[in-house]
């Protein structure tokens, strides 16, 4: 296929299908009927000889070809959007949805306080949050394919197709009832092993545990597990129910210590600090609009 013969417009088409995986949401993305959409994907299909998106459990699922192409051509519209949309992003005016990945954590708390400062200055931008389906791995997909604009979570190592900006350092320590009788000062590592601990295991298909057993593992212990979940916010109220102990970020043990009537105690194993990242494709460097919104994250999480 020859470039001059290409609709430039189908890029669009192929972007906002890989955004939204349903032809009807991508065709309002784009401003289109939904046969005048449906239409523009059969161009795309005959020109470049593959179906390009299938039907698979209810969605558009992008075809290994359509696969190959996101990045590419996601990367040539951001170039040609700062090369054409010269003007600056003016949040007061702008009706503009953003979409983050984020745990239930950040959820908690930090976005609320992100909504807020936006509610304040850009009246009319709408914040989408999608969860996160693991704590520690980026959601690669959803950035390369544009179904999610940033994310926000405890990222180590990023790949080099993401920006990262740190927000802080966070802590990790346990939590019990102030009336846990087993304890009476500093939590000893026979204590901590001794008594059902609440693990946090985000992926439902994960088997084993995650960072606080592989600590213990390499030393040859074991802890006892009383109850498994999928959202560390529910953990203090677990605690306060049971008399289990947590293992939680100090923010969270912080925020919930008084309502729950828990003792926050330090951890009897060295247990690093997970660094609170926002990323972002690299692309977004090129959009003012992701930058306004990220500056925008930092300076709230600072305050």
């Amino acid at each position: 296929m020859k470039l001059e013969s290409l609709d430039l417009n189908l890029l669009l088409v192929f972007e906002a299908l890989v955004a939204e995986q349903n032809v009807t949401r991508a065709a309002e993305r784009v401003g289109l009927s939904q046969p005048a959409m449906s239409s523009a994907l059969s161009r795309l299909r005959r020109m470049l000889d593959d179906p390009l998106f299938e039907r698979s459990s209810g969605r558009m699922q992008p075809t290994r070809r359509a696969r190959q192409l996101i990045r590419p051509i996601g990367d040539a519209l951001a170039r040609i959007r700062e090369a054409l949309e010269t003007q600056p992003f003016q949040p007061e005016e702008s009706a503009r949805e953003f979409r983050i990945v984020a745990t239930d954590y950040v959820e908690l708390l930090v976005i609320p306080q992100v909504v807020a400062e936006v509610a304040r200055v850009a009246p009319r931008v709408t914040l989408r949050v999608l969860a996160a389906g693991a704590l520690f791995d980026p959601p690669l997909s959803l950035l390369q394919s544009g179904r999610a604009d940033l994310a926000i979570g405890f990222y180590g190592q990023v790949t080099p197709q993401l920006t990262a900006l740190k927000l802080f350092d966070e802590r990790w320590v346990a939590v019990v009832k102030k009336t846990q009788k087993l304890l009476r000062g500093k939590l000893d590592l026979r204590t901590f092993l001794s008594i059902p601990q609440v693990r946090l295991l985000y992926a439902p298909t994960l088997e084993g545990g995650g960072m606080i057993d592989m600590a213990l593992n390499a030393r040859g212990l074991e802890r006892r597990i009383g109850a498994i979940v999928a959202h560390v916010s529910v953990v203090p109220h677990i605690v306060a129910a049971t008399g289990f102990l947590g293992v939680i970020p100090e923010r969270l043990a912080r925020a919930e210590a008084e309502h729950h009537r828990l003792r926050i105690l330090e951890p009897p194993i060295a247990l690093p600090a997970s660094p609170c990242v926002l990323i972002r494709q690299e692309r977004g460097q090129l959009d003012p609009a992701l930058l306004w919104l990220s500056d925008l994250i930092e300076r709230v999480v600072a305050t």
